[in-house]
């Protein structure tokens, strides 16, 4: 082919891409868009793995937080002293009163209650040696079947009060301030360092199986009232079948 043969095709391919160009250029401006963005970003991903990695920076150290724990399961630990206060019959009633209260709240209720907190009973008999079913009858006798308001609102199932080494929040039950316990576990556990400390520190040699003797002698003692106040502690035990869950 001539010289002038390839200078003729020049011009007619040059004159077919100008006149394809001039009809097609938003295609062709879009096409160059996306080469040109592709481009750019596979030199950036090449750029990134080819850069050293800085080590990571090691975080300060922080000194671990002190556990405060103010219970143990250690049955031979020291007990602190008393100073918890406790009043079983808010509001000057009796625990005769208490009882009558208690007969006419839905068995099915006290049931539930019972279920509920007889492991953690038989944990505190293990542990202080006082009778699962005396540690039940006071919290039924005390919370009402967990239906009182320091129960619900407070953990508190035994009316504890506040003391001035108390630190923990508290719940305003009528003039009275208890203690408001994270968790229903918390409050049997001052229950079971109240009975056995300080005035009532003699119990501890007592057998769990020894139940009415327990009960009475906490009456001489002062933590019931009243001879009558013990007697119903006794028959809230004998009704409900608690002592079954002395000998676990």
């Amino acid at each position: 082919m001539s010289y002038v043969s390839n200078i003729t095709l020049k011009v007619v391919f040059m004159g077919k891409v100008n006149k394809y160009l001039k009809k097609n250029w938003l295609k062709v401006a879009i096409v160059l868009l996306l080469v040109y963005g592709a481009t750019r970003k596979n030199l950036s991903l090449r750029i990134n793995m080819n850069t050293p990695v800085k080590s990571e920076e090691k975080l300060p150290v922080l000194p671990a937080a002190p556990i405060k724990e103010g219970y143990t399961d250690n049955r031979n630990a020291p007990i602190p002293d008393n100073k918890f206060s406790l009043d079983p019959f808010p509001s000057k009633q009796s625990a005769s009163k208490l009882a009558e209260k208690l007969s006419q709240i839905d068995d099915a209720a006290k049931a539930t209650f019972v279920h509920r907190f007889v492991k953690v009973a038989v944990n505190e008999q293990h542990k202080f040696g006082i009778p699962a079913s005396l540690i039940l009858a006071n919290a039924l006798l005390m919370s009402q079947a967990g239906q009182s308001a320091g129960a619900q609102a407070a953990n508190n199932f035994f009316n504890l009060q506040c003391t001035s080494d108390w630190q923990g929040p508290t719940f305003a039950s009528g003039k009275t301030c208890l203690r408001n316990y994270e968790t229903a576990w918390m409050s049997f556990r001052d229950h079971s360092y109240y009975i056995t400390t300080g005035t009532f520190s003699p119990l501890r040699t007592k057998s769990t199986t020894d139940v009415k003797g327990w009960v009475d002698t906490l009456q001489e003692l002062g933590f019931y009232p009243t001879k009558a106040d013990a007697k119903a502690v006794l028959l809230i035990i004998e009704q409900y079948e608690l002592t079954a869950w002395d000998s676990r």
